[in-house]
């Protein structure tokens, strides 16, 4: 059985996907969150032990993460069905390429990354590293019952951030999968390939967000119909599945909010 099949079917998520009220489709939320929850087994995060912020700057940046969050949750792009089909045909003449693709239109794709960046770019304010390490800090700085356990589920975090920057989470998830089976020298589609971080970094400054100095890069992308599509796909692969990561997040930055709510 395929993991995309066993998504669907077998996987149980043991809580609500995070943000999915807020989603057009919360259907698809429930359908990455499958991959999501076998790829890294994340705990629910609205159960993140409480944690008291004294400085309002940093109360400042975990605000504007949850807001962006719920912002980012109810965009279209998160609930679209983004697909590409090829079909190829031997004729007398050769080769016959039918390329077929059902993507959410540019302004939609290029608003998105505007504000999909501000959680993956560390350079911003409120972006998702700054935010944990504001979290992270504080938790150092308190000593409690619950330091191991926050600490604990931090690096989680930071990991599986990791792991979504290197490969496609599809990928990381089909990985685990043949690794619990005992497959470990199984290939899986995506290992060894541009990353996650590369592609976005091309797509985002090659076009979308600016025309600077990746555009040459991702115009040898579209040599052919066929390339063009499926660096698409995977440039929408790699900013949903972080996409879903930062979601996931904001459940943990508003527990640190509320903590920090006076009685």
């Amino acid at each position: 059985m395929e993991l995309s099949t066993a998504a669907n079917e077998v996987i149980q998520i043991p809580y609500h996907p995070p943000l999915a009220e807020l989603a057009p489709e919360p259907e698809a939320f429930y359908f990455q969150w499958k991959f999501m929850y076998f790829a890294f087994r994340f705990e629910d995060p609205a159960l993140f032990p409480p944690l008291t912020l004294l400085d309002s700057g940093d109360i400042a940046a975990l605000k504007r993460y949850s807001s962006a969050a719920r912002r980012l949750a109810s965009t279209t792009l998160l609930s679209a069905k983004e697909e590409v089909t090829i079909r190829v045909k031997n004729t007398p003449s050769g080769q016959d390429e039918s390329v077929i693709t059902r993507f959410s239109p540019h302004d939609v794709t290029a608003g998105f990354s505007v504000m999909f960046r501000q959680f993956f770019s560390d350079s911003e304010p409120a972006s998702f590293s700054t935010v944990r390490n504001i979290i992270g800090r504080r938790n150092r700085e308190t000593v409690d019952a619950d330091h191991d356990v926050r600490a604990a589920i931090l690096k989680e975090w930071r990991s599986a951030n990791a792991k979504l920057l290197n490969a496609p989470l599809k990928t990381i998830a089909l990985r685990r999968h043949y690794d619990e089976m005992g497959a470990t020298d199984q290939p899986v589609q995506g290992e060894g390939g541009r990353s996650p971080r590369e592609t976005i970094q091309i797509f985002n400054y090659g076009d979308l967000i600016h025309w600077g100095d990746d555009r040459a890069t991702y115009e040898a992308l579209g040599v052919t119909k066929a390339s063009a599509a499926l660096s698409r796909m995977q440039f929408l692969d790699a900013i949903v599945g972080l996409s879903h990561l930062y979601l996931g997040f904001s459940v943990i930055v508003d527990r640190v909010l509320t903590a920090c709510q006076p009685e």
